[in-house]
């Protein structure tokens, strides 16, 4: 019951992170458009900039650990003999680390 709870309090979690993150592109872009109107936000839309970019850095750096484990992964399917329910287990998880990448890969985009 513990781990049920546990889960459902990270992906609390992971909701508001996913709501702050697109609030914070919102407020960007809409402080972009009026950078035109008024160059006192240049240096507010530069902050922005900088830490959007620190944002993709590190996504595009889980991006790539999740690759690393998708293709260990694959390489334990291929070299070790597993029971059926651990090698359906590995491919739920490498289900589950692919979508995660997906979902990365489109942040970043």
């Amino acid at each position: 019951m513990d781990i049920a709870k546990r889960d459902i309090s990270h992906l609390k979690k992971l909701k508001l992170c996913e709501e702050k993150y697109n609030k914070l592109f919102k407020n960007y872009n809409s402080l972009k458009k009026k950078q035109k109107e008024n160059i006192h936000y240049s240096g507010v839309v530069n902050q922005y900039e900088e830490y959007i970019s620190g944002i993709r850095n590190k996504q595009a750096e889980q991006y790539e650990a999740l690759q690393n484990l998708t293709h260990y992964i694959d390489e334990i399917h291929r070299t070790t003999k597993l029971s059926e329910r651990l090698l359906d287990e590995s491919k739920k998880d490498q289900r589950d680390i692919l979508t995660r990448m997906k979902h990365i890969k489109d942040k970043i985009s």
